[in-house]
């Protein structure tokens, strides 16, 4: 039976003996595993800069979703306020008096839309 070494490295290639010592001298992945130390890397440095890249992404959806609450809450407290005013204004109304009142309750109105 031909010796299994060569095959994989042609009539010339080491053998297990040297293969072994070259092993113990440096077993790192750079050398025995080239190109998968080098993908490696790269996915190491792709999968730094998605986690970059969420870090980015979550602070700025918490930014907008925090704004967006505190835009919610100011709304509120405007349509709470409008409502409160064209409550203030149903009493009866007179001559000036009136007339500012009826445009103020004609805004308000329409501010707080069909269902105000």
């Amino acid at each position: 039976m031909d010796d299994p070494n060569m095959h994989a490295y042609g009539e010339e290639g080491p053998d297990d003996v040297e293969t072994g010592r070259q092993w113990r001298e440096n077993s790192s992945l750079e050398k025995w595993f080239p190109l998968t130390a080098e993908r490696l890397a790269a996915l190491e440095a792709e999968n730094a800069a998605l986690e970059r890249s969420r870090a980015t992404y979550l602070a700025e959806r918490n930014s907008a979703r925090d704004a967006w609450r505190e835009r919610v809450k100011r709304c509120e407290a405007l349509e709470e306020a409008l409502t409160l005013a064209v409550q203030a204004m149903r009493a009866p109304l007179d001559d000036w008096k009136g007339e500012c009142e009826r445009k103020a309750l004609d805004a308000a109105n329409a501010a707080l839309g069909p269902n105000g």
